[in-house]
């Protein structure tokens, strides 16, 4: 890869990164959705960046692609698991990172999350079959209940 390209991606994925941080702490019991996505889709233009995809804001059973759209009046709630998943993208560069934040006792849930990721990047190399990455998932998650 020529090396303007990879600082390109590393630019992206700098910002996408400080910005996720950034908005992850507006992760609070009674914040509002909406504002939330607001305020970070706006982070992001403000730094001279554009959107990769709408910002993602998913919570508790809503593994992905959920976000605020207009008029939404939710907000986060004690026991939420709120997963936030922004991708920046600079001159055509993109970078994609996410964020899980607990605002209850998930820690169970989370810890399995996590080793099922652990897990699957262990098994990946080429040739697996997506099956086999599945399997490493679904044991991690099932061995702790």
């Amino acid at each position: 890869m020529k090396d303007d390209i990879l600082e390109n991606y590393r630019t992206a994925g700098s910002l996408a990164s400080r910005i996720l941080r950034e908005g992850a702490q507006g992760i609070r019991v009674g914040a509002s959705y909406l504002d939330l996505v607001e305020s970070i889709e706006a982070r992001v233009k403000e730094e001279g960046a554009a959107l990769a995809f709408p910002l993602n804001l998913s919570l508790n059973e809503d593994a992905a692609h959920d976000t605020a759209s207009p008029g939404d009046e939710r907000v986060f709630d004690k026991g939420d698991v709120a997963k936030l998943d922004l991708g920046v993208q600079i001159d055509g560069y993109i970078a994609d990172t996410a964020v899980t934040v607990d605002l209850g006792n998930n820690s169970l849930l989370l810890d399995a999350s996590k080793e099922a990721l652990e897990a699957a990047i262990r098994a990946i190399k080429p040739g697996v079959h997506a099956g086999t990455l599945g399997a490493a998932i679904q044991q991690e998650i099932e061995r702790r209940g």
